[in-house]
Formats: C-alpha cells, structure tokens, sequence
C-alpha cells in the first residue's frame, strides 16, 4: 500500500454456486415422480397450488446424486475457509417442490443451527425460457439494505445489488450458505416447475469403534 493507491479488500463476500449436471436428471425424475405419486391426493392450496413431497435423501435412485451433491456441500465450505477436516456433511432436509401456474416459494432463510447449506436441483420446467420462474437471491446485511442507495445499473452484479435474479433449466444446480435469504419466483406457466430443494448440516466426523480384542487364556 502506498499514498497515491487506494486499496480494496473484498471482505465478508456472500457467494452463491452454480452448476449444471445433467446426468443425475433421470434418475432424480424417476425418484420425484414416484413421491409426487404419494401426495397427489392431497388438497392443492389456491394461492400456492404446489406439491410437497416427504424426505427423499434415502430413496435408492437417488444415491449417486446425494453423494455427489454432499461431496461438493463439504468442498465448498472447506474452500471458505472453514475447519472441516474432522468434519462430514449430511443432508438435514432433501425434498421436491413441484410447483403448479402461480405457485412460488417466499423469501425466507433457514435458522437451523444444524442447516449451514441450502440447494437446488431443477428437473423440470417450461421450454419456453420466458415461461420460467427464477430463482432469487438477497444481499444477507439488513444494514446495507436499510441505508443502500439506487443501484444505477440491475442488469450489473455489484456491490450495489440488493437481490439477483438466476434463470433456470434443467440440470441446474445452486448451493448457497443458509444465512442467504432466497425465494422462487411464481411459476407463470401451465407446465409444473419441479425442482429438488435440499438443506445440507455439519456434524463431527464420529469415530470409529476398535474392534472387540481377542480374549487371552
């Protein structure tokens, strides 16, 4: 540092990661389909016509996906910086939401101490990319939002934004922390929005048992 240049340091950033992993759609559809089956018997609500199903992290198809969704939850906290060499991840929540015309998930955050993760998995959607709903992220510091001023520019990712908009397809998958809040947008289109939704948790690597010694005559 000198006095003719002024130093930046970027500092308590909020990230959000995406990818897209196409290999994992089929066997994901064939699980959600099978637990939507369990609960098209339920009641639609008017203002939110979406299905939930039950827990899916121990469905069979879906073993690959959970280990590789879970192997990249522990890198990503790792690569923060956080001390995780004696720790294992595990999936707190894991569920689909297929969400019918006008149905949409409000922006929220999950306070479970347990919940350091939240994702995304889209199966599927409308081909028509106008006819899908987005997936959106907020700026976490409700100081900055209190006293922000006007964003010149919402098409720009900057220190500016407020909230950024994702668009979606299917094999996109999103991880974030679980202090970020997010919501999707309404669905505007007759084809249902589905889309896995998994919270990941963080606990201590449990030690191995010895094995019972050989008794001595």
């Amino acid at each position: 540092m000198n006095d003719n240049t002024l130093s930046m340091d970027l500092i308590f950033p909020t990230y959000l990661y995406r990818i897209k992993v196409e290999q994992f759609l089929d066997n994901v559809l064939t699980a959600t389909n099978k637990a939507l089956d369990l609960v098209y018997t339920e009641p639609l609500n008017e203002l939110y016509p979406v299905y939930h199903t039950h827990q899916m992290r121990h469905y069979e198809e879906l073993a690959n996906f959970v280990n590789y969704v879970g192997l990249t939850g522990w890198k990503i906290l790792d690569s923060q910086g956080y001390q995780m060499d004696d720790k294992e991840v595990y999936f707190e929540a894991m569920w689909c939401q297929e969400h019918r015309k006008t149905s949409g998930m409000d922006v929220h955050v999950h306070p479970n101490n347990a919940c350091q993760l939240v994702g995304f998995y889209v199966i599927a959607c409308d081909e028509e990319e106008a006819k899908r709903p987005v997936i959106t992220v907020y700026d976490p510091k409700p100081a900055k939002i209190q006293i922000g001023l006007d964003n010149k520019n919402l098409a720009v990712i900057s220190p500016a934004s407020n909230s950024i908009n994702y668009k979606v397809e299917p094999g996109l998958l999103v991880f974030t922390n679980a202090w970020v809040p997010h919501s999707i947008s309404r669905n505007p289109s007759e084809v249902p929005f589905k889309v896995m939704h998994f919270n990941i948790g963080v606990r201590p690597v449990t030690p191995k048992p010895f094995a019972q010694p050989a008794e001595v005559i």
